[in-house]
């Protein structure tokens, strides 16, 4: 696609148009775990996780006028839980790419500074202006296309968990 057809593409929520954001679709992904001694009798190519972080927001950016959109408090505990755990001290310097969540053009910007990729506010000058989140960049971002190249599984996995918490019509 052409830069003028991103640029003339409809607006789906200003300022984001048609190829700012990921579709819905229907999909899967798996990840098989298991002790590093193991996977080796199945591949040879396997990935080894020093770290996991987890964190959770309780969502009251609708609630509060006070609440700054510009930044993922979940998401940057999250990635300073699993820099202490893996020993990571500058994660630009130290990661050699990273896969992150980007339903929208937008969140790719705020994921990268509340993973501390590059200093908040400074995504334009660290990230774009210098090719660093490119393919052959000094910290290449989401070189799968990310979630706006192949949509996102939403619709599929909330049916499901609506699903489960149905009850039992026999139950009443």
């Amino acid at each position: 696609m052409t830069i003028e057809q991103v640029l003339n593409a409809p607006m789906i929520a200003w300022p984001l148009g048609l190829f700012d954001c990921c579709g819905v679709t229907d999909g899967a992904s798996a990840a098989i775990l298991c002790r590093a001694e193991d996977a080796k009798k199945y591949r040879k190519d396997y990935v080894n996780i020093k770290a996991f972080g987890m964190s959770a927001s309780p969502g009251w950016g609708k609630e509060r006028i006070d609440y700054d959109f510009t930044y993922w408090d979940a998401t940057q505990h999250a990635a300073k839980a699993a820099y202490a755990e893996a020993g990571i001290k500058n994660p630009r310097k130290e990661l050699d790419m990273v896969e992150l969540h980007d339903c929208f053009s937008i969140a790719e910007l705020i994921a990268s500074e509340s993973m501390q990729l590059c200093e908040t506010g400074k995504f334009k000058e660290q990230m774009t202006a210098t090719r660093a989140y490119y393919h052959d960049g000094e910290m290449p971002v989401n070189i799968s296309g990310g979630l706006k190249s192949f949509g996102t599984p939403l619709a599929p996995a909330a049916a499901v968990r609506l699903r489960n918490i149905q009850a039992d019509p026999e139950e009443g």
